[in-house]
């Protein structure tokens, strides 16, 4: 809870923020929950995943979530946010092909890396740029002291 925690300073607190395979929810739940004046898009493949995210949604009264049953390349042109999340989804390469699409122009796609992620940004620059992206950079996002 605390590692989804940690994106949310680098998220906008208005418009719609997708997150890319949802699973669990995390960071989406989390997130819906802290940025409440945000719409939180779950988007997530596995139908019993979904209905659990909804039901979630539900119990915790989450008002400004929205579950969408998709995979984010079914989405492309129809589904656009002003923030992607992404969490244990892919390498950067296959996450930028499915996730950058879904930001809008002058948006933030925010995907929670473990120590390998200078290697996939490098790795994966010449896409990032082919699709638009701009300058991908890591940075340390703490929780809590300790």
């Amino acid at each position: 809870l605390l590692n989804s925690a940690a994106v949310v300073p680098f998220l906008p607190t208005t418009g719609r923020i997708i997150d890319l395979g949802s699973g669990a929810g995390l960071p989406g739940i989390v997130v819906a929950a802290m940025v409440p004046s945000a719409e939180v898009v779950l988007l997530e493949p596995m139908e019993r995943r979904t209905e659990w995210l909804s039901e979630v949604a539900e119990i915790l009264k989450l008002e400004n979530v929205v579950v969408r049953r998709g995979r984010a390349q079914d989405e492309h042109g129809r589904l656009v946010g002003d923030a992607v999340t992404v969490r244990a989804v892919a390498s950067l390469e296959k996450l930028y092909r499915w996730a950058l699409p879904l930001v809008s122009r002058g948006g933030t796609l925010v995907a929670l890396k473990g120590s390998r992620a200078e290697e996939e940004i490098e790795a994966a620059k010449h896409v990032g740029r082919k699709l638009g992206a701009g300058t991908a950079s890591v940075v340390d996002a703490p929780t809590i002291e300790g």
